[in-house]
């Protein structure tokens, strides 16, 4: 393994366990074997090894959720493809996935903190736009509000970081299946007929 690569995992490791804010630079260097000084030849601080590691992951799924809305297929199969598609980021990344989805970084003030979070804006719309074209498509109800629908399937989804351990936890076809058949049940438009027995 290369030495800025070495870097970045053992950062990953250290920020995954302790958080940014409380890891220095001179652990992340002595973890790898080098100096403080060392390491500036590959990083000038922290938040630029952050985003070294969580930005690859948050525009592979910005460009996997554009690929699904471009794709074919029903509504009900873009948002099956969507949750294969962002489980699969767990998996090795599942490090990467609890430190992206942290909150410490997001008040950074950094131009790639700030374009991150313009990708991550704009990949929640996209679930809004599926979720909304699936219930003019009559495929999901219509009295459920698309927006706060796509927020209650990102925070399952994105609740994994808190849990989900590579060969430790189910395996991320079974969480699939399970999330999908969580969020298509309430999605039904046929559930939506379904009226509450009468209280006697």
């Amino acid at each position: 393994m290369k030495r800025r690569e070495q870097i970045l995992r053992r950062a990953a490791e250290a920020f995954a366990e302790r958080g940014l804010a409380n890891t220095s630079l001179e652990e992340i260097a002595a973890s790898v074997g080098i100096t403080r000084e060392a390491l500036y030849y590959y990083f000038k601080n922290r938040v630029e090894i952050l985003l070294e590691i969580i930005f690859p992951t948050s525009l592979s799924l910005y460009r996997g959720i554009k690929l699904v809305m471009d794709g074919k297929g029903s509504s009900r199969e873009k948002l099956k493809s969507a949750l294969e598609m962002h489980l699969s980021a767990y998996t090795p990344s599942y490090i990467e996935m609890s430190i992206l989805l942290r909150e410490e970084h997001s008040h950074i003030d950094n131009p790639r903190v700030k374009e991150l979070r313009k990708m991550w804006e704009e990949y929640g719309a996209c679930w809004e736009v599926l979720i909304r074209q699936g219930v003019e498509e009559g495929i999901f109800r219509s009295d459920l509000d698309p927006k706060i629908a796509s927020y209650g399937i990102l925070g399952m989804v994105n609740w994994m970081s808190r849990w989900y351990r590579a060969g430790q936890s189910a395996s991320i076809e079974e969480i699939g299946r399970t999330f999908f058949m969580l969020i298509t049940q309430g999605l039904d438009v046929r559930e939506q007929s379904l009226k509450p027995s009468p209280k006697r």
